[in-house]
């Protein structure tokens, strides 16, 4: 799946292999839940993405089918880390 424009200019990222949505703000790198408005709010609260660059995002997500983190794989080694991410699955 490729990542929509909307996403990327939020610092978002659809990893094709696992199908989670990764923020990529480099303080982050988290696999994110796309439940009740969580991704809203890690974009608000965590990074301070205003409300006018968030506009239309949960319309957007309601259309693009993605994996919950925690049905993610653990990385080979075993760890909970998000190998694209070099993460821990928040």
């Amino acid at each position: 799946m490729t990542t929509p424009e909307a996403l990327t200019r939020l610092g978002l990222w659809i990893d094709p292999k696992t199908n989670l949505l990764i923020c990529t703000q480099p303080e982050c790198k988290y696999a994110l839940s796309t439940g009740q408005s969580c991704v809203i709010s890690h974009l608000r609260d965590k990074h301070k993405i205003p409300a006018n660059a968030r506009k239309g995002l949960s319309r957007l997500l309601k259309t693009v089918r993605l994996s919950k983190p925690d049905d993610g794989s653990p990385a080979e080694d075993g760890s909970p880390e998000h190998p694209s991410s070099g993460s821990l699955i928040e």
